[in-house]
């Protein structure tokens, strides 16, 4: 997927709960956090039922009067026990038909501890799909009795005093956990919407892939591309309306709850419609500050990558000199590991200074940074590969001046003593931060221009 449109109004992105539900929005504040290209985002994971590419969004009218009304609620009817969340489906509309209170329902199925959610909130809504100003009925129920646990969204649509059961099942998952994160109208075009997260969890951490239902031509349509799918730990945050007359939302991902998964680097993503497909895009992608020395360590790289050299010289002596930055792990491990570890991260530093240096067309500078590179990091002390490294790349650099050959040196050095600069056979490697953090390859060490 790429981003169809540009911007269209200025964004924020607050760093949510894990799985929070969204609420009315508020005006938007200014983003002070720091973009990520979006080169290559994953395609997405749609319903059964794809989207079309390119789904005109009807225009706002009036709402028509209601034809007719489903069945009040009258004390008498009995509840149907919710014994098996997943085949619910006909006794919910045999009851709702029947005058049956959802709401009586719903607090049952909250004391059965079937719903999605310990609580109403993100497991019932009563949007109006269709617009017709009769209220529909959105339950998420669920079985956690045996892992993995397995849920259903039901949706009872009610047409002309009756309700009927609307099919939903998400490609690959005919049982999906689902949260609803909101339910009002996201696409302005005065029907509501079903912004819903499809969970799934593993050991430590729970991830959501996102859907944004809507009702067109009798039946669902989801209408929002994935950036991504499986995000860990998400969050919503829907926001006020835009020109016409959609609305903004931001899923803020929180990252991997086990230690294995390292420090993670909150990130938003901005989704808006696009006014020529009618789909909803990732408008933004903003990583949130970090305090982590390995993020401002990734900030240098991804300055340096776009050419933003003076900002990534920033970083890097930030990584180098700040002692009020977080290292990973933490001195509960080995009291040792963390002074270690941000030894390793300030050699990499002084070495992508120098690349800098070069880059501004200051030799001068490099050769500063290269010698206090080799003055820092001797053989036997933490970083001493990078100094390795270092002098490879600095040799061929003084012999031919040319900074990609100097470049294809060092990747050939770090190829070839991977233990030294990327993964020793045991303990972290200089640069791995849990796979919730980029890896790093010979390449990526000492990047090369066309």
């Amino acid at each position: 997927m790429t981003c169809r449109s540009a911007l269209l109004v200025a964004v924020v992105a607050l760093g949510l709960g894990a799985c929070g539900t969204a609420v009315e929005p508020s005006a938007p504040a200014p983003l002070a956090s720091e973009p990520i290209p979006t080169s290559a985002p994953s395609p997405t994971r749609g319903l059964t039922v794809q989207p079309t590419p390119s789904l005109p969004v009807p225009q706002a009218t009036e709402k028509p009067r209601p034809a007719g009304t489903c069945p009040p609620a009258p004390e008498d009817v009995p509840i149907p026990s919710v014994e098996n969340p997943i085949n619910f489906g006909d006794a919910l509309v045999q009851y709702l038909n029947a005058g049956g209170s959802i709401e009586q329902l719903v607090e049952q199925a909250d004391q059965l501890n079937v719903l999605t959610m310990p609580t109403e909130q993100g497991s019932f809504a009563r949007p109006d799909l269709n617009g017709d100003g009769l209220p529909e009925i959105a339950l998420a129920l669920a079985d956690w009795t045996s892992p993995p646990a397995q849920g259903r969204l039901f949706l009872a649509l009610c047409e002309a005093g009756s309700y009927r059961l609307i099919p939903f099942t998400p490609e690959g998952n005919d049982a999906p956990v689902v949260q609803i994160h909101a339910a009002f109208d996201l696409t302005g075009d005065a029907q509501d919407d079903l912004l819903i997260g499809i969970e799934t969890c593993g050991a430590s951490t729970c991830f959501q892939d996102f859907d944004l239902l809507v009702w067109r031509e009798q039946r669902l349509r989801d209408l929002l591309v994935d950036y991504s799918s499986e995000l860990p730990s998400p969050g919503i945050q829907v926001f006020g309306t835009t020109m016409d007359g959609s609305r903004l939302f931001v899923i803020t991902v929180s990252g991997f709850s086990s230690a294995g998964g390292g420090p993670y680097q909150t990130r938003a993503l901005t989704y808006g419609r696009d006014p020529d497909s009618g789909l909803f895009n990732v408008l933004d992608l903003r990583l949130q500050p970090s305090s982590f020395r390995i993020h401002v360590l990734h900030g240098g790289d991804r300055s340096f990558a776009l050419g933003n050299y003076p900002a990534a010289l920033d970083a890097y002596n930030r990584v180098i000199l700040d002692d009020d930055l977080d290292d990973w792990p933490s001195d509960e491990f080995d009291p040792e590991l963390p002074g270690r570890r941000r030894l390793e991260l300030a050699a990499y530093a002084r070495f992508r200074r120098i690349l800098v240096r070069l880059k501004m067309d200051d030799p001068a500078s490099a050769q500063v940074h290269y010698q206090d590179l080799i003055d820092h990091h001797p053989a036997g002390a933490p970083g001493a590969g990078f100094s390795r490294m270092g002098q490879v790349f600095w040799e061929e650099f003084t012999a031919s001046g040319d900074l990609n050959a100097a470049c294809a040196a060092a990747q050939s050095f770090a190829a070839d003593h991977p233990s030294e600069v990327l993964h020793p056979p045991e303990d972290l490697g200089p640069l791995e931060y849990g796979y919730g953090n980029p890896e790093y390859s010979p390449a990526g060490l000492c990047p090369t221009t066309p």
